[in-house]
């Protein structure tokens, strides 16, 4: 079987995972890492074995048939259009742009190339609590799923702030576009989506805070984005959520509950809870036995036509996007917003 050839445009942090995890998988060949800074590119091809290093990702398309793009959000949507145009598959670090309009503008062009689109916030989804949640409301076990709630908080975790002093971008909303919920909060979306069967989202009233804590940017360091984000969210289904995620808290706080009108899930740990003949119980749920591919894995399966489609797809990208700028706008508002 020819291998999937991967180009990897950008050669920051998070690259190193992309190329680690590729470098594993021997149905891939990595065939060049394109960045700006030249010098960034060859030291990270370098670094894995990979034989060329460009600064212009253009000039080497028609080489690859999938690229990764792990630029900082603002620089996604660029190099996802082109690949596309040059017929590639795109596997796009998170979050997937900086507004719901680009990621649909994303979409439909790897979609009307007839190319696979993968989402990094997939990486939080591919474990094997989730696998079996998903299954657990597919197979109607939770009866009607209603409400859920998804708490995750980190006690001092602000990137450029609190550690990565180098990366004060994720700081700077017209470089991040956002911050909490853009930064983490995006996994928090994904996973419930993936749980739920990606319902559409129709409405979500959020408020936001920032300014935590004793630690403040260094002068010249733009930090506009929010900390704290608690956003309620509509489906078209019926079901509602709420996501609490904050960068910054005074206190400790992780949870993932779904509740349905016949039982319900808890993800930390993995536990069903339930009704047997008027009698409730609690069910820790096993999870040994399952593999699960990583995130690079799941693309090029999805690339060499093992899967329909990544684990999480272009499409259900745009829900997560839309969820997110919907809540920075409530938030700035203070009034529920309509997701057409």
């Amino acid at each position: 079987m020819a291998k999937l050839k991967v180009g990897i445009i950008g050669a920051g942090m998070i690259s190193e995972e992309h190329l680690t995890n590729y470098s594993r998988d021997p149905r891939v060949e990595i065939a060049w890492v394109a960045d700006v800074i030249e010098e960034k590119a060859k030291s990270r091809a370098k670094q894995f074995k990979v034989r060329k290093a460009v600064a212009d990702y253009r000039k080497v398309l028609g080489e690859v048939d999938a690229v990764s793009i792990c630029t900082p959000p603002a620089m996604h949507l660029q190099p996802a259009k082109d690949a596309a145009a040059a017929g590639k598959h795109v596997l796009c670090e998170k979050p997937l742009t900086m507004n719901a309009a680009q990621a649909k503008e994303m979409a439909s062009a790897c979609a009307k190339a007839k190319v696979q689109l993968g989402v990094c916030s997939a990486r939080s989804n591919l474990v094997p609590e989730i696998a079996i949640s998903r299954e657990y409301v597919a197979a109607g076990k939770l009866g009607r799923v209603y409400y859920a709630r998804v708490t995750s908080m980190r006690r001092r975790g602000r990137p450029g702030l609190d550690f990565w002093p180098n990366v004060t971008w994720f700081l700077d909303s017209s470089k991040s576009g956002g911050g909490a919920i853009m930064d983490i909060g995006c996994y928090d979306i994904d996973l419930l989506l993936k749980v739920l069967g990606a319902p559409q989202p129709v409405a979500v009233s959020a408020a936001c805070t920032t300014g935590i804590g004793s630690q403040r940017v260094p002068k010249g360091v733009v930090h506009d984005v929010e900390e704290h984000v608690t956003a309620f969210v509509r489906f078209a289904d019926g079901c509602t959520a709420t996501f609490e995620t904050a960068w910054a808290t005074n206190m400790d706080g992780n949870d993932f509950i779904v509740f349905g009108t016949e039982g319900g899930i808890r993800l930390r740990p993995l536990t069903y809870f339930g009704e047997d003949k008027g009698k409730t119980f609690d069910r820790k749920l096993e999870t040994k036995g399952r593999k699960l591919e990583s995130l690079q894995s799941d693309f090029a399966s999805a690339c060499l036509g093992k899967k329909p489609e990544p684990s999480t797809p272009g499409h259900v990208g745009v829900k997560i996007m839309q969820i997110i700028e919907s809540a920075l706008k409530s938030a700035k508002t203070g009034k529920e917003v309509r997701i057409a």
